[in-house]
């Protein structure tokens, strides 16, 4: 029985084998690793052999659901999580199963690098990412992105699967991470255990659709948080949230790039603030259909 489990959902990702390739290439012996890519492979980038496993899902399915599948196929004590548009670090099994080790700590997440190539990418990684970035301070989060994590079996044990009522990417790995600290358990974030993202969202527009749905599906708009999070009076109101959204966007940007391990992505400001005005009106979207009870 392996004792590792690698579950990465993918939808034809042109990526996927430089993927496979970093994990094969890792520090410690696979003899106990199990690979388990969930989805679609119409590129054919997947090459499966007696670590790597591939579950074709036959037709497109949600992350969540990708996940989902995996966690039902899996059988190692411990379940690591990256994405098809990753690149994890040569040590990134022994890192990961190193702080996993430690007494009390069931849930890891790692840091996230990116490559210096294109302007709409970078603004993307840095309003998205800038509380997991491989310079950003160890500690505890509210949340951890499952593109960089380790949970030990007995968590999922305990919370249960992912929720698939998320459709696309984005929300439903606050929302299972954040269960998780609900039930107790503290959210490790090691920002040396690294993944390199290469995602492909490149352009204006994929950076406008980005946002709208990270604010659709974001826990900080999500009723069932609101105990939890205990959101400004702004964030539960569609009026209230229509009228702060330009000051929102504006400080949050603000407080990216005051942050001293960002800074020097000042000129990416412009960027960054598009991102978050999309954010917000992905948020208000949500908000207007609870206020109108279509959702």
């Amino acid at each position: 029985m392996p004792k590792i489990s690698v579950i990465i959902p993918s939808l034809n990702s042109q990526v996927i084998d430089q993927t496979l390739t970093s994990l094969r290439r890792q520090t410690v012996g696979l003899d106990d690793v199990e690979i388990l890519v969930v989805g679609r492979d119409e590129p054919g980038r997947v090459q499966t052999d007696g670590v790597v496993r591939f579950i074709d899902t036959r037709e497109p399915v949600s992350p969540a659901c990708a996940r989902n599948l995996g966690l039902r196929a899996a059988s190692g004590q411990f379940l690591l999580f990256t994405d098809s548009d990753c690149v994890v670090s040569e040590d990134w099994f022994e890192r990961m199963l190193r702080e996993l080790a430690v007494p009390g700590t069931a849930v890891v997440g790692g840091g996230v690098q990116f490559p210096m190539r294109g302007y709409w990418s970078l603004c993307d990684d840095i309003a998205y990412f800038h509380e997991f970035v491989a310079q950003a301070p160890a500690g505890t989060r509210t949340q951890l992105p499952t593109l960089n994590l380790g949970v030990r079996r007995e968590v999922v044990d305990k919370i249960g699967y992912f929720n698939e009522r998320y459709p696309h990417p984005g929300g439903e790995d606050a929302d299972w991470t954040m269960r998780m600290s609900a039930a107790g358990y503290r959210l490790v974030f090691v920002p040396s255990i690294t993944v390199m993202h290469l995602h492909n969202r490149v352009s204006l527009s994929a950076l406008v659709q980005h946002g709208r749905r990270f604010g659709y599906y974001s826990t900080k708009v999500d009723p069932r948080y609101w105990d939890e999070l205990e959101p400004p009076f702004f964030l539960r109101s569609f009026v209230a949230f229509l009228l702060f959204a330009p000051f929102l966007a504006v400080g949050a940007t603000l407080r990216i790039l005051f942050k001293p391990y960002l800074w020097r992505y000042w000129y990416m400001a412009p960027g960054i603030l598009l991102a978050k005005l999309c954010w917000c009106w992905g948020a208000l979207r949500k908000l207007w259909a609870i206020r109108t009870g279509t959702i």
